[in-house]
């Protein structure tokens, strides 16, 4: 499914800063430590109808079954 650039908010609050002498890492996680509301609905509404769509879906309740992580992970 590729890079979607709003990730980057979550990856940065992810990091364990391990040297960070000008600041700029800690500043990140700052700054994103919550979600901006607009930027929050639109991924949502973006995603919902495809979120709607794999429920009861053959193909993807399979992988769940056999635990197909790579499968269901750009679900």
């Amino acid at each position: 499914m590729g890079f979607f650039n709003h990730t980057w908010l979550s990856d940065v609050q992810t990091l364990q800063i391990l040297e960070d002498p000008s600041g700029l890492l800690a500043h990140w996680k700052e700054e994103t430590a919550v979600y901006p509301e607009i930027l929050c609905n639109n991924i949502i509404t973006s995603y919902l109808n495809e979120a709607r769509f794999w429920p009861g879906n053959l193909h993807y309740d399979s992988a769940v079954k056999r635990l197909d992580i790579i499968y269901t992970s750009g679900m």
